[in-house]
Formats: structure tokens, C-alpha cells, sequence
């Protein structure tokens, strides 16, 4: 049997500091079948030079920009590219440009995922284990236990982009739309959203893969204390969920399972008037296994932020 190829996608602004330790960490992968993608969103440091260390190597692609994206559409800008490409790969995955890879985590993916009989839509994930700037162990971050029904992704959304894997067809279709640039939030919340939405399948692995550097330069706000994080929540207006609900709804509406549109539909009218939102919070299936998840949307709910 073929080994499935694997696109991997790093996205990378002002990384100077870590970058070629994580290139040597996915460059140094058990499994071989793989080629690297990277896309500098247009660094005003050193990075660009770093990366030009690696133009020769037959295993990474890198593009040089001029325009800055952002996080999110820098990566969905890179998926875009790379799945149109003649050449097509069977699973993408995400990378930081700061984390530390360990040299079997895309072999152990791989191997999850061949063993769900090659489901059309589907996402692979790990847990976190999170380190010092010099890799030292601080604590760990399961996710084994995390709900992904479409109902607990629009309570939150957890899980980070780092340790998915996704199959072709998901990856083709989270791009399929440019309305995708204008969401606010991140990438890979969107796509587990979308996943969730059509009745795809998610598979839990317990097991962690990375080492995820908490340092003041993270994008990610799984770097910054609990506090800070419910603060950010609850003063945000950006309506991440509405936005992306109201999305799915306008552009993916003929893929939603028949049940998840019944939840589409309450959650896109839970503004229009109390007896809405307190219905939307008591309906179980929005829920989080974490209390406290499910508490700040409920008060996002009530404060029409969600």
C-alpha cells in the first residue's frame, strides 16, 4: 500500500528565533512521505534569510510575500495555494513557526487516520505539551476528552491548529469560498467548525506530539494566563460564532447535516429577543465539557457577543 502524502504548512512572520529548530524538527520526520510548505508573511526581520538556508532542500517550498495577511489568512491563503496544486496530497497539516516537533507525529497521525477507512471529511488531533522557551516541560494539555459536536465548537473552540491533520476533501472545501478571508478568529477554528457542521469525524489521540513554546511573541492566547483569556472573551465584539454560523449558513448550507442546521438556524436568531438567548442557553447541546467554557457563552449570549 501507498504511503498517503502529506502537505505540511508553516506560516511564518518575524520567527527568527526558533524557526530553523522547528524546520530541522519536521524535516527530521520518521514518516518520509511529506513536503513542507512555507509561507513568510512578509517578515521584517531575519526570517527571510533563515529561510532561504532551506530553498534547496527537495523536501520545502517556500513563498516569499510582500503583503502582510495576518495569521489566519496567511494559512488559508498557503491551504488555498497547496490543494490547488496538479499534484495532490492526501492530508494537510499546520505548523508554528516557534514549536518543536517530535519526529514520529505525523507517523503516528497517519496511522489514525489510515485506520478510520479513509473517511471523506475528517480531522486528526493531539494534546499540548507546553515548554519554556529552552523546551523545558512546564504541564500538558489533553484534549482526549474534548467535544467537537458542532454545538460544543460554537460554545469554543480549544483545540490548536498545531496538532491537526485534515483530510483532502475537508481541506479543499474550507477554501472553496473567498468569503473565508473576511471571518474573524482563526483557521483551524473555522475548520473544525465547518467539520463538525457536515458530520465529520474527528479522532482524539491522547498523546502529544509537540512541544509548544510559551514565550510574550505567541500569537496563539493558549500562551497567556487564564485570566487574561476570560477577560479577552468576554470584552470581545468581534462575534466570532455569529460570523462564522452566518457563513456556514450562506455558502455551506447543502453540506450541514440535517440536525446541525436545526442549531444553525437557533443560534443565528439568538439575538432577536431574551426569550432566544435563553433558550439557546438552555439547549444542551451547546455545551463544553469544561464549566467555566460554557459559562462565558453564556454570558456572550446575553451580551450579544457571541
Amino acid at each position: 500500500m501507498n504511503k498517503p502524502l502529506v502537505a505540511i504548512l508553516m506560516s511564518t512572520y518575524n520567527g527568527e528565533k526558533y524557526l530553523v529548530e522547528q524546520i530541522n524538527s519536521i524535516l527530521k520526520q520518521s514518516y518520509d512521505n511529506f513536503h513542507l510548505f512555507i509561507r513568510d508573511d512578509a517578515s521584517t526581520d531575519s526570517t527571510p534569510k533563515i529561510l532561504k538556508q532551506f530553498e534547496n532542500d527537495s523536501k520545502v517550498t517556500i513563498c516569499f510575500s510582500q503583503h502582510n495577511l495576518g495569521y489566519k489568512n496567511s494559512f488559508l491563503h498557503l491551504l488555498r495555494l497547496v490543494t490547488s496544486y496538479e499534484k495532490k496530497f492526501d492530508f494537510y497539516s499546520f505548523s508554528d513557526q516557534d514549536d518543536f516537533w517530535s519526529n514520529d507525529k505525523i507517523k503516528m497521525g497517519i496511522e489514525k487516520l489510515i485506520s478510520c477507512n479513509h473517511q471523506k471529511y475528517v480531522v486528526y488531533f493531539t494534546g499540548l505539551t507546553f515548554v519554556d522557551e529552552n523546551l523545558n516541560f512546564l504541564k500538558n494539555k489533553d484534549e482526549s476528552k474534548t467535544i467537537t459536536t458542532f454545538g460544543g465548537e460554537m460554545v469554543r473552540h480549544s483545540v490548536s491548529g498545531a496538532t491537526t491533520i485534515l483530510s483532502r476533501p475537508l481541506a479543499e472545501l474550507a477554501v472553496k469560498f473567498d468569503e473565508v478571508y473576511k471571518l474573524p478568529g482563526g483557521h483551524d477554528a473555522f475548520i473544525f467548525r465547518l467539520n463538525s457542521a457536515i458530520g465529520g469525524n474527528f479522532i482524539k489521540d491522547s498523546r502529544s506530539f509537540i512541544k509548544f513554546r510559551r514565550h510574550s511573541d505567541n500569537v496563539s492566547s493558549a500562551t497567556k494566563g487564564f485570566c487574561y483569556r476570560i477577560s479577552c472573551e468576554l470584552k470581545t465584539d468581534e462575534q466570532i460564532v455569529y460570523s462564522t454560523a452566518k457563513l456556514i449558513k450562506e455558502k455551506y448550507y447543502n453540506y450541514v447535516t440535517n440536525d446541525n442546521k436545526v442549531l444553525l438556524n437557533q443560534l443565528l436568531k439568538y439575538d432577536t429577543s431574551l426569550f432566544s438567548k435563553v433558550k439557546l442557553i438552555r439547549n444542551k447541546k451547546f455545551r463544553r465539557e469544561h464549566v467555566i467554557m460554557n459559562i462565558i457563552f453564556f454570558f456572550r449570549v446575553l451580551m450579544n457577543r457571541v
